[in-house]
C-alpha cells in the first residue's frame, strides 16, 4: 500500500511524472495495480485515466448516486484519451434487496449502464460497521457474513480482470496464477 497526497504532486505534467513514478516502482512483479481515490479528485483521476485503467466505482442504491451516474459516465467520457476511451463500472454498495428502492435503483441502473453494473452486490450488514470499528477488514471479523461473500465476489471479478502478461511465474503459488 502506497499513499500519495494529491496536493503535492504539483503542476499537471510533473505530478503525471511523479504519480506513474511511484506507480511503476511500486507495482514491480505484480499483475494489478488497485488505485482508491476520494470522489472529488478529479486532477487525480485524469492522471490515472491516462494509464487506461479498469474503473469500478462503488455507489450506494438511492436516487442521489443513482442521478449521478451519468455525470460520472460523463466524466470519463470527456476526460479519457481518445485513443482509449475508459468508461466506468458500477457496484451497488450497501444493498438491500429486501427493500423496493434498493431493487428499483438497481433496475434503473442496469438498463442505463448495462453490463458495466456488476452482477453482484455489496450487500448491507452490520458486521461491516462493527469490523470497522474493531479496526478489522469485515473478511477478517466476520468471514462467514454476506458482505464478505460480496466482497470475495468483487476479488474474483478483479481477478478475473486481463492482467498485464507476467514475467514467469517463478517463485509464485499455483493458486497466485
Amino acid at each position: 500500500m502506497v499513499t500519495i497526497d494529491p496536493d503535492t504532486l504539483g503542476p499537471e505534467n510533473a505530478a503525471q511524472e511523479t504519480l506513474s513514478t511511484e506507480i511503476a516502482r511500486n507495482s514491480r512483479g505484480v499483475g494489478r495495480v488497485i488505485v482508491d481515490l476520494a470522489t472529488a479528485s478529479g486532477a487525480t483521476t485524469r492522471r490515472i485515466m491516462r494509464m487506461s485503467p479498469t474503473v469500478l466505482v462503488p455507489i450506494v442504491p438511492d436516487m442521489s448516486s443513482m442521478v449521478s451516474v451519468s455525470s460520472i459516465d460523463a466524466f470519463f467520457q470527456h476526460n479519457s484519451p481518445a485513443d482509449k476511451p475508459v468508461l466506468p463500472y458500477y457496484v451497488l454498495n450497501q444493498f438491500d434487496p429486501s427493500l423496493p428502492l434498493h431493487l428499483d435503483v438497481r433496475e434503473v441502473l442496469r438498463e442505463q449502464v448495462g453490463d458495466r453494473l456488476l452482477p453482484f452486490a455489496i450487500r448491507r450488514a452490520p458486521a461491516v460497521s462493527e469490523a470497522l470499528a474493531e479496526g478489522m477488514t469485515v473478511m477478517d471479523y466476520a468471514p462467514n457474513c454476506t458482505a464478505a461473500e460480496d466482497f470475495g465476489s468483487l476479488a474474483g471479478w478483479v481477478k478475473n480482470l486481463a492482467a498485464p502478461a507476467s514475467t514467469g511465474f517463478r517463485g509464485v503459488r499455483w493458486s497466485e496464477r
